[in-house]
């Protein structure tokens, strides 16, 4: 009965370090994976003018009144 209960627990073991391992570990490389991959599109986008952040939002304003006027 110990050593049934023993090699449950050490299977138990085994299975949760698998789910730790590689789905979770993985989950956390996957988006630094994504994070890395995609930075340097947003980091073109930051040119730390005001002007250019006002005038991004002013475009994206008129597109949406636009589409909300005409949709």
């Amino acid at each position: 009965m110990v050593n049934g209960a023993a090699r449950a627990t050490l299977l138990w073991a085994e299975l949760m370090h698998w789910v730790d391992e590689y789905l979770v570990d993985g989950a956390v490389d996957l988006t630094e994976y994504i994070v890395q991959e995609t930075s340097g599109v947003f980091r073109g986008l930051q040119s730390g003018r005001v002007q250019h952040y006002a005038f991004v939002m002013f475009l994206g304003f008129l597109v949406f009144a636009v589409v909300k006027f005409f949709v």
